[in-house]
């Protein structure tokens, strides 16, 4: 109906009148003609009813006396008439009661219909009606009448062809009635269109519109005239407001400017101070709750191990002692690894992480890492490999302390993020490029998809199941991307969640020329004999007095240990100015001296010993490791440099070096071969069970964790969660103590799903704790 709608006014006006005459007209003549044709209808049924009638009475004289001409002669007369087609007399069951009749009566048998005394239509419109013949009040036969229609469709085609033909005339004059209407109603209403159009277009509001009729149009132009006067006087009224109103926008709008910018300004600067805040903030707690951990379990060996060796000093054996002597050392080392970590985050975000460029063999570095972490994937039952893929260069260029610091990162999550399979490693050289490539594969968890992209940054791991299960703080990789982009080359890796993961790396080599290549790794340089250092020990520091400078009771107990055990004769203060006064009264051939003690601390006395005339070395000793620490050290006047904690190794090499005039190449490590494992399916305790203390302890150990193994399923059954945790945390101590790790791992898990409610966990952290414990091996009394 849209095309009505977009009409002209004046064309609707003309439609509606044709449309409503021509309607109203069609509707007449449909009802008369319909009531006109259905009294034909009716007078017709009734015409026939009445013939039907009289056939029924002569019919029953033929039913009484068969071959009657009565009825012969009433059937011919009725079939004479033009409306009549057929006729017929039937017994009750459809049987003809007449025979030997002319054309148009009925002589066969018909199926008669349940009332007698009806009528029904064909399929071709004909009319056939049934009269009962009653005899008695009993019916004898039925009268059967057929007419045809004719008449009765001649009738509806002429009332069809009338009604047509008066639907044309009434739609002509609608048509002029309507043309004749619409100027007299549509023109005074496009006049005001054209009025209004005018002052919409123009902004004319002096336009009048006039008309001389009292009908309701000159009721709405008078009403449009007064719209209009009144919107010009408010035009008026309205352009004085503005013209003020602009005057007093346009001041205010330079004074709000001028607030907005310094709103803005303040507003920025908050925002960024809040994000800051809410950032440090958020790394402050990762960070504290990574650090937490991460330092307190090799806290918990030092402090375990020492307050054993302090309690029981006078019962220990010496072999006892060592063995937790090197446990205390060994943690001392890890917790050294994490803060030099820690160091060089803070160097790297200071952009002050220094890198050197010298000639050394890859194979030797490589190597070296290698043979370290070995120990570690052999407790875990896992395969530590190494190949080159193609030549092995004699050396390279390059950083070799940050490239062992890369691998010892790299194939340390390898081994740790692995629990079955193993780890391989394998390295390639390209002169042309002058790049060495390394891939660490392994065939351990895997990196979640979501969590790759934020895979570098600091304090990042997959999830926090991963931290809760394998430990660490995250900031390896973050140090590891650095480290290879200042050794000019890039880090990629490949990981798929339950699969493993490869990282890869390049290092830029430098100069390859004259280098000389070999088709298997070359051997590593060998090193000075045992006797020969000794020798040089004894050459160096026997009988030399050192003065030692330390506030701290274990680091001055330590060194001086170190010190006689080399033949030094050593003289112990506890400050700067103890210090000072001791070099007054005796001669010392060197001083170690800490930079950080109360009274004096190093700084000042060293600056005060060099002022008066001392002039052998002066090691200094200090806790800060930063970037400037060293030369501050040196301006003060010290000889050499170390940062704490301090390896018992490089501490007898520098003072090797100050005393004699040589070096010693010490390399970093635990000097004990680790101890062969068991790879049978029994779990060996790690202690040198093969002495009869360890061996009872290992023994007494073992009854008792699997008497604790019990006590755990009682308190899991019982839903006491307070005594799993207790038990948990005794098996996690002591799992350690008495030489099984692998009980300590396990059952640290056990304690935190316990501690942080995870149930739906317990029960397999607790199965897994009791499969190793079933496997440990009690040694032979």
């Amino acid at each position: 109906m849209l095309w009505i709608q977009n009409l002209e006014l004046k064309k609707k006006l003309v439609l509606l009148a044709a449309v409503s005459g021509t309607m109203a007209l069609l509707m007449a003549c449909t009802g008369f003609i319909w009531h006109d044709l259905r009294l034909l209808r009716s007078a017709q049924i009734e015409e026939l009813r009445s013939k039907a009638e009289l056939l029924a009475f002569a019919g029953l004289a033929t039913v009484e006396k068969p071959g009657n001409d009565a009825a012969r002669s009433m059937l011919m007369l009725v079939k004479s008439h033009p409306s009549v087609a057929t006729v017929g007399l039937f017994s009750n069951t459809g049987t003809p009661l007449t025979s030997d009749l002319p054309a148009g009566t009925q002589t066969d048998p018909i199926a008669l219909p349940i009332e007698h005394d009806s009528y029904r239509y064909t399929e071709f419109g004909e009319l056939e009606l049934f009269y009962p013949m009653i005899e008695r009040g009993r019916e004898v036969g039925v009268v059967y009448l057929k007419a045809n229609m004719r008449e009765f469709y001649e009738q509806a085609r002429s009332h069809a062809t009338m009604i047509v033909i008066l639907t044309l005339c009434s739609l002509a004059v609608a048509l002029l009635f309507g043309s004749m209407m619409q100027s007299l109603i549509s023109r005074p209403i496009l006049q005001l269109a054209d009025a209004a159009r005018n002052i919409t277009t123009n902004g004319d509001y002096t336009i009048r519109v006039t008309t001389d009729s009292r009908d309701e149009l000159a009721v709405l132009y008078r009403s449009f005239n007064q719209m209009v006067q009144k919107i010009q006087t408010s035009q008026s009224e309205l352009k004085q407001a503005r013209d003020e109103m602009e005057i007093r926008v346009e001041q205010r709008t330079r004074e709000l400017q001028d607030e907005i910018s310094q709103r803005e300004t303040i507003q920025q600067e908050l925002v960024r101070a809040k994000e800051a805040a809410e950032a440090a903030s958020l790394a402050k707690s990762r960070f504290l709750a990574n650090m937490s951990h991460e330092i307190r379990t090799p806290l918990n060996g030092i402090l375990g191990f020492a307050d054993y060796i302090v309690i029981h000093d006078h019962s220990l054996k010496e072999a006892d002692r060592r063995d937790y002597l090197r446990t205390i050392k060994r943690c001392g080392e890890g917790l050294l690894v994490l803060i030099n970590d820690i160091l060089d985050l803070s160097k790297i975000e200071a952009g002050q992480m220094d890198f050197e460029r010298v000639r050394f063999s890859p194979h030797g570095v490589i190597s070296d890492a290698i043979s370290i972490l070995r120990p570690k994937a052999r407790e875990k039952n896992l395969s530590l490999e190494y190949r080159w893929d193609g030549v092995v260069p004699e050396s390279i260029e390059s950083d070799p302390l940050r490239l062992r610091q890369l691998l010892m990162n790299l194939i340390g999550n390898a081994v740790k993020f692995s629990e079955t399979g193993g780890v391989n490693v394998v390295a390639r050289i390209d002169p042309a490029s002058r790049t060495l490539a390394i891939d660490v594969i392994d065939t351990g968890v895997g990196i979640p998809e979501e969590t790759q992209t934020a895979l570098f940054n600091p304090f990042t791991q997959g999830d926090s199941s991963v931290t809760r299960r394998f430990g660490g703080t995250g900031l390896g990789l973050s140090i590891c991307k650095s480290i290879v982009e200042g050794l000019g080359g890039e880090i990629r890796y490949k990981s798929e969640q339950g699969q493993g993961s490869t990282f890869s790396f390049t290092v830029d080599t430098g100069s390859m020329d004259n280098v000389r290549m070999s088709s298997s790794p070359l051997e590593d340089i060998v090193m000075d004999e045992p006797s020969t250092a000794d020798s040089i020990l004894k050459q160096s520091i026997r009988s030399k007095r050192i003065l030692v400078a330390e506030d701290g009771e274990t680091n001055r107990k330590l060194i001086r240990l170190l010190l006689v055990r080399s033949g030094a004769d050593v003289v112990l203060v506890e400050n700067g100015l103890e210090a000072v006064v001791a070099v007054r009264n005796e001669q010392f051939d060197l001083i170690l001296i800490d930079m950080q003690m109360p009274i004096m601390d190093g700084y000042s006395a060293t600056a005060q010993l060099r002022a008066e005339g001392f002039t052998n070395p002066i090691v200094a000793l200090t806790a800060h490791a930063m970037r400037g620490d060293e030369e501050r050290c040196l301006q003060a006047g010290c000889t050499e440099y170390l940062s704490k904690p301090i390896r018992q190794e490089l501490l007898l090499a520098r003072i090797i070096a100050l005393l004699s005039g040589k070096n010693v190449d010490v390399e970093p490590g635990d000097v004990t071969a680790p101890r062969p494992k068991d790879h049978s399916d029994l779990i060996v305790s790690e202690l040198p069970i093969e002495e009869p203390p360890f061996a009872e302890l290992v023994r007494e150990f073992v009854e008792r964790a699997h008497d604790k193994m019990f006590e755990m399923q009682s308190a899991y059954q019982s839903n006491n969660r307070t005594q799993l945790k207790e038990l948990a945390h005794w098996m996690k101590g002591s799992g350690g103590m008495a030489g099984f790790p692998m009980l300590t791992d396990c059952a640290r898990e056990l304690e935190v799903v316990v501690k942080n409610s995870l149930d739906d966990r317990i029960e397999e952290k607790l199965t897994m704790l009791e499969s190793l414990v079933h496997r440990l091996q009690s040694p032979q009394a």
